[in-house]
Parts: structure tokens; sequence; C-alpha cells
């Protein structure tokens, strides 16, 4: 069985094709927090599956991020003196492309599984990333048998 490679390098490859620069795997320490990665950046944590039958959900988190960045010449009240409302706008679009790619069935075997809620997130580890994550749970058929 190996679903798991699959559906992994499916949102790798479409993470980015929707133009993320890096896309990494594994739980939230494996962040760069040392600015060596080229933005924007996607990182996957696998959450859990459910097996159901002749079907696997996989439920994977994703974030989307990029790095904000200060002007120390403007200072606006609402719109600050950084871009985080160009982040939040970027990435949101690129991870609600992912999101589309896989509702319209454009990968052939996945489906999506209920409803996806972008969270925001802001100034979030060291290296003052800001993004959005979303949970995603797809479902696949399982290529094993049952004898």
């Amino acid at each position: 069985m190996n679903g798991f490679y699959k559906i992994t390098q499916s949102l790798y490859d479409v993470l980015i094709d929707k133009g993320f620069r890096v896309v990494t795997l594994g739980d939230d320490f494996k962040v760069d927090l040392e600015r060596q990665t080229i933005f924007p950046y996607a990182h996957i944590v696998p959450m859990s599956t459910l097996k159901q039958g002749n079907v696997t959900q996989y439920t994977f988190s994703i974030s989307g991020m990029d790095l904000v960045d200060f002007n120390k010449d403007e200072n606006d009240s609402f719109f600050t003196n950084d871009n985080i409302q160009d982040v939040l706008n970027d990435v949101h679009n690129r991870l609600s492309q992912v999101l589309e790619f896989y509702e319209r069935g454009a990968s052939g075997n996945y489906k999506v599984e209920g409803e996806s809620t972008l969270t925001a997130f802001m100034h979030r580890f060291k290296n003052v990333l800001t993004g959005w994550e979303v949970d995603i749970t797809l479902t696949i058929p399982t290529d094993g048998t049952i004898c």
C-alpha cells in the first residue's frame, strides 16, 4: 500500500504548481526558522487517517506562509508599515487554488471531504512569517486487497 506516498506527492506537486517555492513535510519543528528558505513556503503536517472499506481518508494540515517586510517610512494606522495584507492575500489565493484543484476533481482519484476553513496566522515563528493554515481531508481508493 503506497497511498500515503501518492497523496503527499500529489499535494507537493499541486502546491509547487500554485506558486509555493518550497514545500516540506513533517511536524512544525521542521519549519525553516533560519530564513534559508525561498518564500512563499508551504508546510504539510499529516494529521490522521480513516480507513473505510475500499477508501482511505487522509487529513493534512497545510500552512502556507511568506515573510513580512517592514517599511520604516510608512506609518498608517490601518495598512501599517508592513506588507502583511499583501502576504495574507497572496497566500490565501494560492491555498484556495490548491483546494479548488481537489474540489474540481482535477487530481483524478482524490476527493475532498467536507469543507475547509483557512485560518490566518501572523508573525508566527521567530522570523515573522505570516499566512494561512488549512486542514484538508482527501479520500483515495485503497490500493491494497483484503484476503
